[in-house]
């Protein structure tokens, strides 16, 4: 499923936002050194001896100096670094469903239109047994850690002696924002095994779900309510055992869910209640997990301040 990890488009404001984040401040440094220090710094985060992240962003397409011209001319510095990690199991929800729904919809249809029939006849007592019958099942869920960084400040150019020679170059103060959040999203990777009751009860949570988070009322997914409407929708649902079809539909409506970093906050919010009290709690854990990521990589940064005989404030 695409991820908008790539996007660029984000303030200091909107980070300020997010679930985990940290500052530093930097007076008198070359920005594009720093720029390319902090990007090999954010690779090199690890989990369980492997590289946890992959990164996005370069001096071509996520830094830029607005003005650099020779001279006492100063201008603004920003660059923008982005990182997400794989996605990994985080546990399961629980949704309330009809195990027998679709199937259950027919036997009723089918002993109605042959009433005139003991045997079918009695497929309609039979039916609405079973269609009342409700039970529990699996709302699978991943996790996906995602970092975020803004640098800005002012630039400008200063003449500095190497030995005999001088030699101009270009130095900033600079703030820098660290920030990090844990997204969640419905796994369909094993939809394949569910049964078709199961996979249906999941698409139709996610059309209400993407219908609460989703503002455009063009892109709003029509649902199947009350009892007449969810008895019509198990009709159908039994006309389309399209395991794939599933599939692509509950991926279109997150791919347009990933389109805004404030969708992703609230759908995984949402996600967030039909966790276990366990899950909930492992999910602390992994975001308490990345404040410290952030924090190694903000002290990174300072030890590489440091160590460049540059000022850190």
């Amino acid at each position: 499923m695409r991820d908008n990890s790539e996007s660029f488009d984000y303030s200091r404001k909107d980070l300020r936002k997010v679930t985990k984040f940290t500052e530093g401040d930097y007076r008198g440094i070359n920005p594009r050194e720093f720029f390319r220090s902090l990007k090999r710094s954010l690779e090199e985060i690890q989990k369980d001896g492997d590289f946890k992240y992959t990164t996005h962003g370069d001096q071509s397409t996520s830094f830029s100096i607005t003005s650099e011209e020779v001279g006492s001319k100063t201008g603004r510095v920003e660059g923008r670094l982005t990182a997400n990690s794989d996605y990994e199991g985080i546990g399961s929800g629980s949704l309330e469903y009809k195990p027998y729904g679709p199937h259950a919809a027919w036997s009723i249809v089918v002993g109605l239109g042959l009433s005139w029939l003991i045997v079918p006849l009695l497929l309609v007592p039979l039916g609405i047994y079973l269609y009342l019958k409700e039970d529990e099942c699996d709302l699978p869920l991943l996790r996906q850690d995602v970092i975020r960084v803004l640098m800005s400040g002012e630039v400008s150019e200063r003449t500095i002696e190497e030995g005999a020679e001088e030699k101009t170059d270009i130095f900033a103060n600079l703030n820098v924002i660290y920030a990090g959040d844990t997204f969640i999203k419905v796994d369909t990777g094993e939809f394949d095994e569910y049964r078709l009751a199961h996979r249906k009860r999941i698409v139709q949570f996610m059309k209400k779900t993407f219908n609460e988070v989703i503002e455009d009322e063009d892109l709003k997914k029509d649902i199947d309510s009350g009892i007449i409407g969810s008895f019509i929708g198990h009709l159908k649902a039994a006309a389309n055992n399209d395991v794939q079809g599933d599939v692509r539909e509950i991926e279109e409506m997150q791919n347009v869910l990933n389109e805004k970093f404030e969708y992703r906050l609230e759908f995984s919010e949402i996600l967030l209640k039909y966790l276990s009290s366990k899950d909930e709690s492992d999910l602390k854990h992994y975001q308490d997990s990345i404040m410290m990521e952030l924090e190694e990589l903000s002290e990174d940064m300072d030890v590489y301040v440091e160590r460049e005989g540059m000022e850190n404030q």
